[in-house]
């Protein structure tokens, strides 16, 4: 299953940070405002279980994908605070 909503947008602004993210500010309207609220429980067996029973399974890193991860949080963790090199390897990581 797909959760989608339509949200229109009435005013926007879209603020970008140097480590790859980015925060959206504006108005916007629901068009589905009146609608019932479904919660979420994120676990270990199911990624994710709606509170109308559904179980959603996200997708979840490959092996080679965690391996990549660990090498380069491993190169950020032995770079020196404050240096070129210490942003650079925090901002590969980043990318992940």
């Amino acid at each position: 299953m797909v959760l989608r909503t339509v949200i229109r947008l009435e005013s926007v602004t879209i603020r970008l940070f140097p480590v790859r993210s980015f925060c959206v500010e504006g108005t916007f309207t629901l068009p589905n405002a009146g609608e019932a609220s479904v919660g979420l429980d994120l676990g270990v067996a199911q990624s994710v279980t709606l509170s109308s029973g559904e179980a959603l399974a996200l997708p979840v890193a490959s092996i080679p994908e965690e391996n990549r991860l660990r090498c380069l949080q491993r190169r950020a963790s032995r770079r020196a605070k404050g240096s070129v090199r210490r942003r650079q390897a925090l901002q590969r990581l980043a990318k992940m």
